[in-house]
This record gives C-alpha cells, structure tokens and sequence, in this order.
C-alpha cells in the first residue's frame, strides 16, 4: 500500500496478529467463566478484544492494555480458585447426571 509520502506498509503480519488477539480473548474469557460464571467470562473476553483493538488502532497504547492483560490474567489466576463457588455449575451438571442415570435404572428394574 502507498501512501502519500512514498512510504509503504507491510501488511502481511495482521491477519496472525489478529489471529492472535482474538484466541487471546476467547483464553481470556474461557478462564474468566471457569472461576467467575458465564456471564462474566463473555463479558471478559468483549472487553479484552475491545481493549485489543484499541491496542492495535493507538500504537502507544499498546503495551499499557498487554501489561494490564496480563496483570488481569495473573490476578485471575491466583485468586480465581478462592471465588469460584463450591458448588457451580460442575456439580450440577453431575448431580443432574446421577439424576438422570438413577432413573434409568429405575426404569429397566422395574
């Protein structure tokens, strides 16, 4: 691409970056909804990629939005494990299993 001042860009690198920010966002929001619910994990990951964009659109920005990233994810991970309920959606779904398999069984005994 030219621009005005005969000076042209390399642009053969964007689409893995993009790439990139974009599995960024979803690990981020994968790792949010483990510890914190759904709700909040799809929350994360809109305002990841937002912030993302904002990193590739603002040059300077860029480092600020990955330190605070980061910072973020380390911070999930080491107290995410403290919020997650003791009784989330895990063990529901486990409950609701036995649930289901207890009254198959009690359909092919009876």
């Amino acid at each position: 691409m030219q621009v005005p001042n005969n000076r042209s860009f390399d642009r053969s690198n964007e689409s893995g970056y993009t790439t990139a920010m974009i599995l960024a966002a979803l690990i981020i929001g994968a790792m949010s909804a483990h510890y914190l619910g759904l709700r909040n994990g799809v929350i994360a990951a809109g305002v990841s990629m937002v912030l993302f964009v904002a990193a590739a659109a603002v040059p300077g920005v860029s480092l600020y939005v990955y330190a605070a990233v980061a910072l973020g994810l380390v911070g999930l991970a080491t107290v995410g494990p403290k919020l997650r309920p003791k009784y989330g959606l895990d063990a529901r779904a486990l409950g609701a299993l036995r649930t289901a398999v207890g009254r198959l069984r009690g359909l092919f005994k009876g």
